[in-house]
């Protein structure tokens, strides 16, 4: 591993860039079931020494050693009851579409941050991302903070998704650009085409090859298998679309639907 690091260094150094050090990371993932985590030696980037961590930032993104994804939904808890805490003490001045903006601007925006990466996770951990949405659909609609009955038209009212299909809204469009875009093209590479041995109606239907994952625990929230498990749910109407404005609409229709019917 110091080699492969050297190596980019180099490449780097020949590109006129420079790695920061200072803040390279290093974590070693490993199943919640194991009893120990291997302790590896020190690993030698320049200068300096980095020692493994239980919790690593990357690309604005927390993992822990469980792919637990906690610490990520903590610290989008705290950043978005920060910014909740600030736009209700302002909510007087404002009106209803003016709070609703600086709720997308400063707190959906956070929600819908890399949420792809929480496809699989318990309802107990996606709980805690509802509970920040529900506070900020009552802001807007001057509701009180213990209002848990109407939340719900409250969402549907304001014609807001819920966290987990929101979701898999995400992955969905990611899903629909890798097909009919090839972008990005490492997404496209892992998505095969539903192709039966013998001539079948399905064969036309746009289905995806849905992979055998090796662990349930990990192997079924990766893109790889989540992609093709929401893509073959689809009624054929969205599947088939081919304009992205047009898959759009369908598609946060259809989870409209299935949410708040």
């Amino acid at each position: 591993m110091e080699a492969c690091i050297t190596d980019i260094r180099n490449w780097l150094s020949s590109m006129q860039l420079k790695l920061n050090c200072d803040k390279t990371e290093c974590i070693v993932f490993c199943s919640r079931f194991a009893q120990s985590v291997p302790d590896f030696p020190p690993l030698a980037v320049g200068n300096n020494n980095i020692h493994t961590s239980s919790c690593v930032k990357d690309l604005g993104a927390f993992f822990d050693q469980h792919l637990s994804m906690e610490n990520h939904i903590n610290n989008l808890c705290r950043s978005a009851n920060w910014q909740l805490r600030n736009i209700s003490l302002m909510r007087n001045y404002l009106d209803d579409k003016t709070c609703e903006i600086l709720i997308h601007a400063f707190v959906t925006s956070r929600l819908d941050f890399l949420n792809s990466l929480l496809f699989g996770l318990p309802e107990s951990s996606l709980r805690k991302l509802q509970k920040i949405q529900n506070s900020a659909a009552r802001i807007v609609k001057r509701k009180r903070k213990r209002c848990h009955i109407t939340v719900t038209p409250i969402l549907k009212k304001l014609h807001w998704l819920p966290v987990r299909e929101r979701i898999n809204f995400k992955i969905l469009l990611l899903t629909f650009r890798a097909l009919h875009v090839n972008r990005p093209t490492y997404l496209r590479q892992l998505l095969s085409e539903y192709s039966p041995a013998r001539t079948l109606r399905s064969s036309t239907m746009g289905y995806l090859t849905l992979p055998k994952p090796r662990l349930k625990s990990y192997g079924c929230r990766r893109f790889k298998y989540a992609a093709p498990l929401l893509w073959n749910q689809l009624p054929d109407q969205i599947r088939l679309c081919t304009k992205l404005s047009t898959f759009k609409n369908k598609l946060k229709i259809h989870y409209f639907t299935l949410s708040f019917a």
